[in-house]
């Protein structure tokens, strides 16, 4: 099985108020145009939620701590299909992000809810208040398709996500759009403020998510689904693939004096240095993540670890051509 992750968007000029706009009444991509379109129309607020003191002065090693637990996921209770599992704020992810499932028949919203975290060994102070949201989600496979759970696609931040195929064929890391990236203007990176799930059934062969992206000057519609885009060049509605160029990601890391490419979790949990990389298919770098969790690293292991990442970046374009060819 593929997993594609391109999008069909709407993008308006203006932004927006939530005031008195019907979320709920979202089931389809034509109804979140429509809110889109009316959400452009109003004056822009950014998502803003004030945190917990105890969860605000979270740091790394506290944050990653929290756990969600895995059989309160979104859809558990349906069977084997899709899950989504939801992310704790705190730490550098403090901006709310509001989920919404859409049943029959009517679309309901997911709130946040504490009790569905292992907070490992932090010591949550009892009059802790709750975030008013999940800072993001992710997305599971049904564990039949590879025998064992599988994390295929991941939002976190805001404006950021990243995908991958069962095999890790080839990836995605990017943001949903990036404005003023060039020039003297300042740079503006839109929120994917609200996620609406299109609720998974046993036998489902594609997971289904609408999305609002909105900021200072953009607010759009965006809908993600499996093989979005052959579906949308043959229906018409688009005339020319968007993708011009392949992009993948991979992470490298040291063990030791060992660099190691696609950490597994025990090989990124425990490495000295963990490193993500993400290239074209021309060889550009379109972004370089480096972190010294354990001993610092030197210019010669950073090369290293580079190049490493390159070679293994370049197998997995190739891949990811074959695959959309077959």
């Amino acid at each position: 099985m593929k997993f594609i992750l391109p999008f069909a968007a709407l993008v308006l000029s203006a932004s927006s108020s939530l005031a008195q706009i019907a979320l709920e009444s979202v089931k389809s991509f034509a109804d979140l145009e429509k809110v889109a379109a009316q959400l452009a129309l109003q004056p822009y607020q950014a998502p803003t939620q004030q945190l917990d003191p105890f969860f605000e002065g979270l740091k790394y090693d506290g944050h990653r701590q929290i756990r969600f637990v895995r059989d309160k996921a979104l859809f558990a209770d349906q069977g084997d299909v899709f899950r989504v599992e939801f992310f704790h704020p705190g730490w550098m992810f403090k901006k709310p992000v509001v989920f919404y499932n859409i049943k029959e028949p009517q679309t309901v919203g997911v709130p946040f809810d504490g009790s569905h975290f292992d907070y490992g060994e932090l010591k949550v102070p009892a009059g802790a208040k709750n975030p008013v949201g999940y800072a993001g989600f992710r997305v599971l496979a049904p564990d039949s398709l590879v025998k064992h759970p599988f994390e295929f696609m991941v939002f976190m931040g805001a404006s950021y996500y990243r995908a991958v195929t069962t095999q890790l064929g080839y990836g995605i890391s990017a943001r949903g759009v990036a404005v003023n990236t060039i020039g003297g203007e300042p740079e503006e990176f839109p929120d994917f403020t609200h996620f609406w799930f299109q609720q998974s059934r046993v036998g489902d062969k594609s997971f289904k998510l609408l999305a609002l992206l909105n900021g200072p000057s953009i607010t759009g519609a965006y809908v993600a689904a499996v093989d979005a885009v052959n579906t949308l060049m043959a229906s018409g509605k688009l005339t020319r693939s968007p993708i011009t160029q392949s992009v993948a990601a991979i992470s490298v890391g040291m063990l030791g004096d060992l660099a190691l490419l696609d950490l597994e979790y025990t090989e990124d949990s425990s490495c000295d240095t963990d490193m993500n990389v993400v290239m074209t298919s021309a060889g550009h770098f379109v972004e370089v993540q480096g972190t010294a969790e354990g001993a610092p690293f030197t210019r010669a292991q950073m090369n290293d670890l580079l190049a490493l990442a390159e070679k293994g970046i370049g197998e997995l374009i190739v891949l990811q051509q074959e695959a959309l060819k077959a």
